[in-house]
């Protein structure tokens, strides 16, 4: 349900708000969007979009019912992105040596970004190395890992993940489920 506000806050041209269920496998609640959120993500809001949402419960005192404020909605197509800062690669020295290696440094010189690549060099003698190069960061895009599967082989990788940033402010340590 799509309303306006009768008072905007101060300084703020928005009015426009939502109120929606959210539903997952242990039940639903209902979500309220307000003004500011709702103009950077109320377009998400849609029929069975399937959405992570961040955002705080509020329960008023005397009742059995709870809210979810929405400070934030990712879909979920985004939410890997935004839950990965990185990739940990493993090389097998038996398997593929320095031009594994050199070709391994190849690949990922093509995909310049913002993430962050953690090395581990499993060495012959069962030793393991890890590097952590400060001047290479890569994009981890599905291109990127198909080729670095190729080369290396499957489970050779594996992303570095944390709980994604808000863009929207709120209490970070108050987490919602991933729903409808």
């Amino acid at each position: 349900k799509f309303s306006h506000t009768k008072n905007p806050r101060p300084g703020s041209t928005h009015t426009k708000y939502a109120m929606f269920d959210l539903e997952d496998m242990a039940g639903m609640v209902r979500c309220i969007i307000w003004p500011e959120q709702f103009a950077q993500f109320g377009h998400l809001v849609e029929a069975d979009a399937i959405l992570a949402i961040r955002g705080a419960v509020d329960r008023r005192p005397g009742s059995e019912e709870s809210n979810l404020i929405v400070n934030e909605l990712i879909p979920i197509n985004d939410l890997g992105t935004k839950c990965t800062s990185g990739i940990m690669i493993r090389l097998h020295e038996d398997q593929h040596g320095e031009r594994g290696a050199q070709q391994l440094h190849e690949i990922l010189r093509g995909y310049p970004g913002d993430k962050q690549l953690k090395l581990v060099l499993q060495m012959s003698d069962g030793t393991k190395v890890y590097l952590n190069p400060q001047n290479m960061r890569v994009d981890l895009n599905a291109e990127m890992l198909h080729r670095v599967e190729d080369l290396l082989g499957r489970g050779n990788y594996r992303p570095l993940v944390h709980r994604p940033k808000s863009n929207a402010g709120g209490d970070s340590r108050r987490r919602a489920p991933v729903g409808r």
